[in-house]
């Protein structure tokens, strides 16, 4: 559709590029500005690569209906003596940058970026005359910027950026001021320490991330930014606190790694409604969050909060449409309240170290749950019965205190994929579940787990990774039917007497590890192994015919007691 549109523009004028409403090609460009062949058909200029002219400066005089001139990337001789007053977008970058003519007069002017060297003119002035009817104003880049200009001229101003101006250091009073303004962005300007009173009852974004030396939020008029969807304050490091605040549209709240902040702004009436997004990541310093009203919540991030003492609270506890919450590293952390979490799919709540019980779930209901993370939790002692028919990763590793595995309704986890139950040291039993799906099961170093938890129909045919490494106390495993095992890890089960009975055929195990584990039997059946396998210090006494006849061996050593047991075949082996 494109291609099509361009050689319908084409068609205007084959020869003459002069003569068509839009110029994007950077040789047709080049050829009417150097050559003066413009004419008042043009429209638009947008070159789609980088031009270098060589001109007088005279070719957009006769272009008097020129409404966007767009150039990215160019380099021209000399600065225009004449643009047309017709325009309404104008974004020049080029370098070095252009001195606008003095009777540029561009009253319908809606859009206008400004060069990152550009020092050529008194910028207050030029804005009040000139260009008063102007709606997007882009300082972005600009390396010789230190204050904004006066802009109280501008009152249909929308947007007005100015990120990555390194030394920007003070924003002037009148952009506080203007009324119309939806969009403020201030992103990483690294000098700035002021921002002026704000009463922009308009304001949809703010976004003055990456402010380092910011060190206090700027007084709101009435605490009034009633319209505003989106507030960043990421990596204001500085930053110590934020005053009250009404913000009854917000949608996105980013406070992620404010590492000085001590206190969470209070919101009037406790009313986010309308949040979906609240990051507080790294937040170092703060110590409590206020009670919130949260109810379309879809994402909660406090991970890394260190002096984090409580979880906030939830008004009436709902949370329910919420998605993701990480309370990952809040080590401080003891209680999670009761909360409404029917949509929940992932929970990280990985190293809270100070978590002795997880009881937040209304209802035991999680059953939108696919990822559920309490890894190093070292206190935290039992988990209540939960219903998580959509769980896919459930990972309670270094759960050192953990003394009962969580009960699960109907025994039910058939899309679980990955479970992980390393080095939880207390625990001793595993009830009976549903592991239909089940790819990799991790129970090493359960030092206290005496019995192998009872799978239901005994049916783990999708497993691949299987290790029980030094499950000191284990004594037995049950029949198990493992199609799908890749490998299989039985090492240092010092008290496991017998190789656990296979339903079914095992094939192409590529590791299968026994070391330091007394089993006297090798009942495999049909196994079809790699062309060598893994060393095994272990008890075997006897190796079965099936395995000494097996076509594909090509090494297989099995030490006992200190002497190697020969393998007696009729077969040659390569």
């Amino acid at each position: 559709v494109e291609d099509m549109g361009k050689e319908i523009v084409r068609q205007e004028s084959p020869e003459d590029p002069g003569k068509r409403s839009r110029l994007w090609a950077s040789k047709d460009i080049i050829q009417v500005l150097e050559e003066n062949t413009g004419t008042s058909k043009i429209e638009i200029i947008c070159p789609n690569s980088r031009i270098e002219v060589e001109w007088d400066g005279e070719a957009f005089k006769k272009m008097e209906n020129l409404r966007t001139l767009i150039i990215i990337d160019g380099k021209f001789t000399e600065s225009p003596k004449h643009l047309p007053n017709s325009l309404r977008v104008f974004a020049h970058f080029q370098n070095p940058s252009w001195d606008l003519p003095s009777e540029f007069y561009p009253k319908k002017l809606a859009i206008c970026n400004i060069p990152s060297d550009s020092t050529s003119f008194e910028w207050g002035d030029f804005f009040k005359k000139k260009f008063k009817n102007i709606r997007v104003l882009n300082f972005d880049g600009n390396k010789f910027l230190t204050r904004t200009p006066d802009v109280s001229g501008l009152v249909h101003l929308e947007e007005f950026s100015f990120q990555d101006c390194e030394n920007l250091i003070t924003v002037d009073d009148s952009v506080g001021l203007l009324g119309k303004l939806k969009t403020l962005r201030a992103m990483c300007c690294i000098k700035l320490r002021r921002i002026p009173p704000l009463k922009l009852a308009s304001l949809e974004e703010l976004d003055l991330s990456g402010c380092s030396c910011l060190e206090s939020f700027p007084p709101v008029v009435d605490g009034l930014l009633g319209k505003l969807k989106t507030m960043s304050l990421r990596s204001c490091v500085k930053l110590r606190s934020i005053p009250p605040l009404k913000l009854t549209s917000l949608e996105i709240f980013d406070l992620s790694h404010c590492f000085s902040l001590e206190t969470f702004p209070l919101v009037v009436d406790s009313f986010l409604g309308k949040l979906k997004t609240l990051l507080v990541q790294s937040c170092h310093s703060l110590r409590s969050i206020p009670p919130l009203k949260l109810d379309s919540l879809e994402t909660l991030d406090l991970s890394h909060c260190y002096s984090l003492e409580s979880f906030p609270p939830v008004v009436d506890g709902l949370v329910d449409k919420l998605k993701t919450m990480s309370v990952r590293n809040c080590i401080k952390i003891k209680i999670i309240p009761p909360l409404v979490l029917a949509s929940l799919e992932e929970l990280d709540l990985s190293n809270c170290t100070s978590l002795e019980s997880f009881s937040p779930v209304v209802d035991g209901l999680m059953d939108k749950l696919k990822i559920m993370n309490f890894r190093s939790c070292i206190n935290l002692r039992s988990i209540p019965p939960l219903k998580l028919d959509s769980l896919e990763k459930l990972d309670l590793s270094n759960c050192y205190s953990l003394e009962s595995f969580p009960p699960v309704v109907d025994g039910f986890l058939g899309k679980l994929k990955t479970l992980l139950v390393t080095s939880c040291h207390n625990l001793r039993s595993i009830p009976p579940l549903k592991l239909d799906s089940l790819e990799e099961l991790d129970l090493s170093c359960c030092y206290s787990l005496e019995s192998f938890p009872s799978v239901m129909d005994g049916l783990l045919d999708k497993l691949k990774f299987l290790n029980i490494e030094h499950c000191i106390m284990l004594r037995s495993i049950p029949p198990l039917r493992l199609t799908s095992l890749e490998k299989f890890n039985l090492s240092y089960c010092l008290s496991l007497k017998s190789f656990p009975k296979i339903l079914g055929e095992i094939r192409n195990i590529p590791g299968l590890l026994l070391y330091e584990t007394p089993i006297k039997a090798f009942p495999f059946r049909n196994l079809t192994p790699p062309p060598t396998s893994y060393p095994c210090k272990c008890g075997i006494a006897q190796f079965p015919n099936r395995v000494v006849a097996m076509s594909m061996l090509a090494e297989f050593t099995i030490m006992g007691e200190g002497k190697v047991i020969p393998m007696q075949s009729s077969h040659n082996y390569t």
